[in-house]
């Protein structure tokens, strides 16, 4: 992503709907209500008509969230959607990706942060040297909301 290229936020996440639209086609209603939607999601609807250049690195992990959310895939690929950013973007990515499981819809998020796995994620599976040696369910977001849970390391994590 060249983050200088001059296009709003608004239109960088509009372009995750021209899957849905096909060549020479413009967006409709339905289109700009969804990008609204998911705009107001996470927490950019003030900054829909910035620059993409202008947002901190929180607000650029958001917005391109944003974009891969309104494609309405039922499979999101993220490559550490949680690191490198401030607490706010922390708390309303995680919320997110919360409500994508509640809803059916599957995360697959490569991170390197084994320490706050049972907090944010519901199933681990850990690649060592190119091979999955290990995949542990975690409590579901349900279980997780109702019980308090001190965070425990897990077994089988380090190769």
């Amino acid at each position: 992503m060249d983050w200088r290229f001059p296009i709003t936020v608004e239109r960088m996440v509009l372009a995750g709907r021209y899957a849905h639209l096909g060549w020479l086609r413009l967006p409709g209603p339905v289109d700009l209500a969804h990008v609204a939607t998911v705009l107001r999601q996470l927490g950019l609807t003030d900054l829909a008509k910035r620059q993409i250049g202008q947002l901190s690195g929180g607000q650029q992990q958001r917005a391109l969230l944003a974009r891969a959310l309104v494609q309405e895939a039922d499979l999101l690929l993220l490559d550490e959607p949680l690191s490198a950013v401030d607490s706010t973007s922390r708390t309303i990515i995680a919320e997110v990706l919360n409500d994508l499981a509640r809803r059916g819809k599957t995360a697959l998020v490569a991170t390197h942060h084994v320490d706050r796995l049972t907090e944010e994620y519901d199933t681990v599976s850990v690649l060592h040297d190119g091979l999955i040696n290990c995949v542990q369910p975690l409590p579901t977001v349900e279980e997780r909301l109702q019980t308090p849970r001190i965070p425990q390391p897990l077994a089988g994590l380090t190769p």
